[in-house]
């Protein structure tokens, strides 16, 4: 994927805050897996794009930003979250993935963003 140096800043400021909203929950979510949290813990954990998106919500011309930030898990089948999206504005989304996972492969850390 060809991405040029606009679209690579504009993934990058929205990768920056995207995991934001995790500061406002009381989930133990460091080194947790998601499948492993009880039915409640993982209903609070999947509100953090959601908090984090309010958070920004007031920030002017933030928008792809924003929209990172809010839809960062979801699926292109709907299965993600918070919005149970699908294909419709995941775009984005895919390329804020290609670059988190090149900029994880060269550190050499797990690639599952």
């Amino acid at each position: 994927m060809k991405l040029t140096a606009e679209q690579i800043y504009r993934l990058a400021l929205g990768a920056l805050p995207h995991d934001l909203g995790l500061r406002h929950i009381t989930v133990p979510y460091i080194n947790c897996d998601i499948n492993e949290l009880s039915e409640a813990e993982a209903f609070e954990y999947r509100k953090h794009p959601i908090l984090a998106y309010s958070v920004l919500e007031e920030e002017n011309g933030w928008i792809l930003c924003k929209k990172i930030v809010l839809v960062h898990h979801e699926r292109r089948d709907g299965s993600g979250f918070p919005l149970k999206q699908k294909k419709r504005g995941i775009r984005n989304v895919e390329y804020y993935r290609h670059v988190m996972r090149s900029t994880v492969l060269s550190a050499g850390w797990n690639a599952d963003v």
